[in-house]
């Protein structure tokens, strides 16, 4: 049984990453417009986000070390590497960058967003900057598009820091998106080499 993964299974990744991009836009909506509610009437859902969000994180990983253990031992370690790398990254943007920890949120929702929109365009084999190009504007459109409403809404302010913090998630989310994704493209070199 080989772990190198089949066009369906590049079906299956492009299917949930559909799904998680959907969800994400739908945490962000219910943030924006719902955030002061729940954060007044329903204060133990907001601690709801911090496991939720660790449970999410435990299982890409998982996901991604499936993905990379199909790989030649080679390529396995560059792509660990990569992925070590692109995760220090978001935890010195985190260290340094994020002042409240409510903050946070807007982190981990905008790098979800460029991670499953990248996957939601890219198909292995592809070309892996037609994805970026679609998917990183796009995902920092929709991280300005919410600050901005939080000007006009009662109760929310408009932070140029946010956005900041916004984009900063979605290149993120989008550098981890691209490690991935490589580890993809090689697995699918493979199969065309043994396959």
């Amino acid at each position: 049984m080989s772990s190198v993964p089949t066009q369906k299974d590049a079906n299956l990744v492009q299917l949930y990453a559909r799904r998680g991009a959907l969800a994400t836009v739908v945490v962000i909506l219910i943030a924006l417009f719902g955030g002061n509610y729940l954060r007044r009437e329903h204060p133990y859902l907001i601690g709801l986000i911090i496991p939720a969000a660790a449970a999410a994180g435990l299982g890409l990983a998982y996901i991604l070390f499936k993905q990379a253990s199909g790989l030649p031992k080679a390529s396995r370690k560059k792509h660990f590497l990569r992925l070590i790398l692109v995760l220090l990254l978001a935890a010195v943007v985190c260290e340094y960058s994020i002042v409240a920890a409510i903050e946070r949120i807007h982190f981990v929702k905008y790098s979800a967003l460029g991670f499953f929109l990248f996957h939601s365009l890219f198909a292995p084999g592809a070309s892996v900057g037609s994805a970026l190009i679609r998917s990183l504007p796009a995902s920092m459109v929709v991280g300005v598009l919410e600050e901005c409403t939080q000007f006009f809404l009662p109760g929310r302010v408009f932070d140029t820091r946010d956005i900041l913090l916004t984009l900063s998630g979605c290149i993120i989310g989008s550098l981890l998106a691209v490690v991935t994704a490589r580890a993809e493209g090689e697995n699918t070199e493979l199969e065309r080499s043994f396959g």
